[in-house]
């Protein structure tokens, strides 16, 4: 009944994403054509110039057609799943508990143990979560864009669901049918996908965990993100904990609950968690001092401003969209290498505040450059592609030059 529920909720919440990322959608069908999974004329799926037009006059893909792509995407995934090893990992034994009903569960757990369809319940359970709670393109539009199999992906996605304790977010934010408005609830369900993805694309990144089980990776990083997610308020700098309490405020006035709206306001700040994390591993300091060098530095670069303001660039398409997506990687791993530079410059029990202060006062040159070419990019009315790729490449270069610096 969850997965019949959370499927007609996809939907709909595919109706308002489609509306921005088409481009996603017609490479999602585009995809399942190619691997003669789906036949348009037989579906009734319009093509692309019929796509166009809907978008133009303000319509969408109908909810019949989007039906079609995610049972289409679901039974792919299935198989994809079912060509790998991953369904016997003994870590997704849950996912297969997940359909049968409690007392089954309870009573009957050993005895699961041993069903002869595990894999294929496994597999079934996995797609479904993955197309209900992420979306039907979360698959497509990471092949696309890094050249990664859909079960390494549906793998990270997992890991990021269990380290961030997501499933207890979606959850909440779902009890509030027929308490919030629909609209507000379908909003903030999209703004958590957004996240949830750019934490599997940047999970998939990280070298670190590539050769680790789905519980390896999962003890790496959960016990150093729940602490963090659980202190983020003090962690973070004043002036981004105002803005944030005034989402928290705006988001109880239309009846969120208080510690959801807490929840769901601070929730965008959680991606740089996995790099806090990573880093303290690296490093060997105090996960703590790590978070407080990372939110200052990437306040001293207004990087917070930066990728806001990226998140409203018009992309034009999927080149456009790969870009975006390669400029903000490179930003966070230029946030990434400066953190490291202050934090393995620190002398022994040196506090972490004097470490950043004399941090900013041996690279003044370069953060003054930087403040320089942020200044002009302000002073633009509108920020388009190439000028981010400018600032991009600019902070990447000055990154390297502080390397050099004695």
């Amino acid at each position: 009944m969850l997965n019949n529920y959370r499927q007609t909720r996809t939907i709909s919440l595919a109706q308002m994403e489609v509306k921005r990322t088409n481009e996603e959608f017609k490479y999602l069908i585009f995809q399942l054509e190619t691997q003669g999974k789906l036949n348009r004329a037989v579906e009734f799926i319009p093509n692309d110039d019929q796509i166009n037009e809907r978008i133009a006059t303000g319509k969408t893909l109908t909810r019949p057609e989007l039906s079609v792509l995610v049972s289409y995407t679901k039974a792919m995934l299935k198989a994809r799943l079912l060509e790998s090893d991953l369904c016997g990992d003994d870590y997704l034994f849950n996912e297969m508990l997940t359909a049968f009903p409690e007392l089954m569960r309870t009573q009957y757990k050993e005895a699961l143990k041993t069903h002869r369809l595990r894999r294929e319940i496994t597999a079934t359970q996995i797609a479904n979560y993955t197309c209900n709670i992420a979306g039907i393109t979360l698959v497509s539009r990471l092949q696309h864009f890094m050249n990664v199999s859909p079960v390494d992906i549906m793998r990270t996605f997992i890991i990021v669901r269990d380290v961030y304790n997501f499933d207890s977010i979606w959850s909440e934010l779902e009890s509030l049918d027929f308490t919030i408005s629909t609209q507000l609830q379908h909003e903030l369900m999209i703004t958590l996908r957004t996240t949830i993805r750019r934490l599997t694309r940047w999970l998939l990144q990280i070298k670190s965990i590539q050769n680790k089980t789905i519980k390896e990776s999962v003890d790496y990083f959960q016990e150093g993100v729940q602490y963090l997610t659980n202190n983020i308020e003090t962690l973070i700098p004043q002036s981004l904990r105002q803005s944030l309490e005034i989402r928290t405020a705006k988001l109880v006035k239309q009846y969120v609950p208080q510690h959801l709206a807490i929840k769901l306001s601070f929730f965008s700040q959680t991606p740089g968690l996995l790099f806090i994390v990573e880093i303290m591993h690296e490093t060997q300091q105090p996960l703590e001092d790590v978070a407080k060098a990372y939110f200052r530095v990437k306040e001293i670069l207004s990087l917070q401003w930066i990728l806001y303001h990226i998140s409203l660039v018009e992309t034009g398409g999927n080149w456009g969209a790969r870009s975006r997506e390669n400029i903000r990687d490179d930003l966070t791993a230029s946030l990434k290498a400066f953190v490291l530079m202050l934090l393995k410059g620190r002398e022994t029990e040196q506090p972490i505040q004097e470490c950043i202060k004399k941090w900013c006062e041996k690279y003044a040159q370069e953060i003054d450059d930087w403040n320089a070419m942020l200044g002009e990019l302000r002073l633009e009315s509108k920020i388009d592609l190439a000028m981010i790729s400018v600032l991009s490449r600019h902070l990447s270069e000055l990154c390297e030059k502080s390397k050099q610096v004695v």
